[in-house]
């Protein structure tokens, strides 16, 4: 007969592995490396060898040779690993600030870009702006001369007006910045009775001329009028009598007699105006043989037109004693006559 089977024990529960001593540490965790799972699985399957006659009982002691996992040879799995098994791609720092240095970089391109063409638009309109301005006022008749907008300063008895506008009527529709004032004020200057002219630009039409007037010294008969002379000999004007205020010239406008007359303006362009109001009249033969006749026929003999500061002087002094005649042709050795 067959002996009963022998009645089995029911298989005891697994033991928990037993706390580390250190405080708060607790056993490994369930999802610790495959590696440590063999090293337990393994010292299971000894411990059972080791005891055959009790089979499917767990050890309440591990045997002394078998290795335990201690928490400190426990590893902290990377976060990379973590997160490949979550199913998730592992983050590269790296690559995050290569991405964030390129957006900086291309930032930066952009706002070059936009500060760049902005310099270049307000340089166009700058440069437009500066060509239209320059168009306006050298080529357009914007500012350009009208007729009727010439005025003229400084004339007075001896120069016309009408003459200095005459002057300017060719320039008339001419734009103001492209006159040329030099050669139109040596123009004014050539109009009979002017001495100097100048010419300003009065915005943004007109024309400005400021006139210096000639001033006649003398006056010579000449056929029926009387010419009027300035100190260089220029005529000044035309009047049909004598004027009180001028000396009468008594050398005739000829060509060979030219130097006596420029003796003559010259000595009266030299002498006070009191003295010069006094003269009656003046002549010269040669330009060394200057006279003139004062008020109650009396006689100046001057010479030349040298020295003509000095012989002021002397005859001042001399005209403080009566005579017909006072002679400062040499002035250091002055003569008086009576007669």
């Amino acid at each position: 007969m067959r002996k009963p089977p022998k009645p089995t024990r029911p298989a005891r529960k697994r033991p928990l592995p037993a706390q580390s001593e250190g405080k708060g540490e607790r056993s490994p965790r369930p999802d610790a490396s495959q590696s440590e799972r063999k090293a337990r699985t393994g010292a299971s399957q000894s411990e059972r060898k080791a005891r055959p006659d009790a089979p499917g009982r767990a050890a309440s002691v591990a045997p002394k040779d078998a290795k335990q996992a201690t928490p400190s040879e426990i590893k902290t799995i990377p976060a990379a690993i973590s997160t490949a098994r979550a199913g998730k791609p592992a983050s590269d720092p790296t690559a995050q600030r290569v991405v964030r240095s390129s957006e900086r970089f291309a930032e930066k391109a952009r706002l070059h870009r936009r500060l760049l063409l902005r310099k270049y638009l307000i340089g166009a309109v700058i440069l437009a702006a500066a060509v239209t301005g320059a168009w306006l006022v050298f080529f357009s008749s914007v500012f350009s001369l009208r007729s009727g907008e010439v005025s003229v300063m400084g004339a007075g008895e001896f120069v016309d007006k009408s003459e200095v506008v005459a002057v300017l009527d060719s320039e008339v529709g001419t734009p103001l910045a492209r006159l040329d004032l030099d050669e139109i004020s040596q123009r004014v200057a050539q109009v009979r009775g002017v001495s100097s002219g100048i010419v300003r630009r009065d915005w943004p039409h007109g024309v400005r001329v400021n006139v210096a007037q000639r001033t006649p010294v003398a006056a010579v008969k000449s056929d029926d009028t009387y010419v009027l002379l300035d100190a260089d000999g220029v005529r000044v004007g035309e009047v049909a009598e004598a004027p009180d205020d001028l000396a009468l010239a008594k050398v005739p406008l000829k060509k060979e007699r030219e130097s006596s007359l420029a003796a003559v303006l010259t000595v009266l362009d030299a002498i006070p105006p009191e003295l010069r109001e006094e003269i009656t009249e003046i002549g010269a033969d040669t330009r060394d043989t200057v006279y003139f006749a004062l008020e109650d026929d009396v006689r100046v003999e001057w010479g030349s037109a040298d020295d003509s500061a000095l012989k002021v002087s002397v005859l001042s002094v001399l005209r403080q004693e009566d005579a017909k005649v006072y002679d400062v042709s040499a002035p250091t050795l002055p003569v008086t006559r009576n007669k």
